[in-house]
């Protein structure tokens, strides 16, 4: 819970100050409207970034793979659909909102990881006058945020994938001794903390996983729709009275394969964006 409210605060900072600072003191005088206010112009669509907002999109979508996890425990279990639709309509609202406030106000000059435009937060005040202690609480509440969102979540995801990949290699139902569990979580963390030494640019990290989320969350789901249905008509046959209150038209074989298409194409056409029209 302290996590969360901390994502939740440190998204707020980051929405309220640059919105003040639109309206007091323009962040590249060079670039940004002479009245308040103060923004960088931008286009309202450039075709040449779909590679990567699709990629870093699905990367910051990235939960699919505990959801599994998740609806077990849940009491409820038919609260899940409004639950997890919730959950994601937030973020969307989230991202929505941040990303176009801090393009419009930092527009060329944002970071990679747009935190970083938080290290030299002042207050706003003149320069050569001393910063506040509360600018600085909130410069490095924002700052450090990622570092700590990391920490917490990581383990989290390597306790998954190391659980995925033993039902995967020996079977869902069978007991494993502490040490081989252990293994295998430590198979599913070492590579990516190699992976990230070796190479340091954020951006390229988010966009080569972001690939890797097609997977997980366009070509996944809707394998395991297609499969879950052909195991039910196997155990209970087929006809309208076999459904579960997770049937309905977005299930159906034609919207399945659909979607996929879909899939194959904004894959297909990210790829090209990042790695050929460059």
């Amino acid at each position: 819970i302290a996590l969360t409210l901390l994502r939740f605060l440190a998204v707020f900072i980051m929405v309220g100050t640059v919105l003040v600072a639109m309206f007091q003191e323009p962040y590249d005088p060079a670039y940004t409207t002479a009245t308040p206010p103060y923004i960088q112009p931008q286009d309202m669509f450039n075709m040449k970034g779909f590679g990567q907002i699709f990629s870093v999109s699905l990367f910051a979508y990235l939960c699919h793979h505990s959801a599994p996890g998740l609806i077990k425990s849940m009491g409820d279990k038919q609260k899940a659909n409004s639950i997890f639709a919730s959950a994601f309509v937030t973020i969307a609202v989230i991202y929505i909102v941040l990303g176009a406030v801090c393009s419009l106000y930092f527009g060329t000059e944002m970071n990679p990881i747009a935190t970083l435009n938080w290290i030299d937060y002042t207050g706003e005040r003149p320069d050569g006058t001393p910063c506040p202690w509360w600018a600085r609480v909130l410069s490095y509440t924002v700052v450090l945020f990622p570092c700590c969102d990391l920490l917490s979540v990581f383990p989290l995801n390597g306790v998954t994938l190391g659980n995925n990949l033993t039902s995967i290699v020996y079977g869902p139902d069978t007991k494993l001794t502490s040490r081989t569990v252990k293994k295998w979580r430590i198979i599913a963390t070492v590579p990516p903390l190699i992976c990230s030494y070796l190479i340091r640019d954020i951006t390229t990290l988010t966009e080569i996983c972001g690939l890797f989320g097609f997977v997980l969350v366009f070509f996944g789901p809707a394998a395991l729709v297609i499969m879950s249905r052909n195991k039910c008509e196997k155990i209970w046959g087929k006809g309208p009275g076999v459904l579960t209150r997770f049937d309905g038209p977005l299930t159906e074989n034609r919207v399945v394969f659909g979607f996929v298409g879909v899939a194959v194409a904004c894959f297909v056409a990210s790829v090209y964006f990042l790695f050929i029209a460059v």
